[in-house]
């Protein structure tokens, strides 16, 4: 099966997005146009791809009106763009 893929909403401070994998699958998390998704992105728009390992998790935490922080991050996350 191909990747699942989540858009992120426009990010509104204190908005929280978690990602837990509970099977061998890729997950793409796409940040919506003008937002980043801070230290694991290296733009804006920029989406992070899981390794697809089951127990692979992520929290993003809405900062800003304009960025997502990763928090908790489990296993490998990385740019895709």
């Amino acid at each position: 099966a191909g990747a699942i893929v989540y858009t992120l909403p426009a990010p509104k401070i204190g908005m929280r997005f978690r990602v837990y994998l509970t099977d061998a699958q890729d997950v793409d998390i796409n940040a919506a146009a003008s937002t980043q998704i801070l230290v694991l992105t290296n733009a804006t728009g920029d989406a992070i791809s899981s390794a697809g390992a089951i127990g692979n998790s992520i929290e993003l935490v809405a900062l800003s009106a304009t960025t997502w922080g990763a928090f908790a991050t489990s296993g490998t996350w990385t740019d895709v763009n």
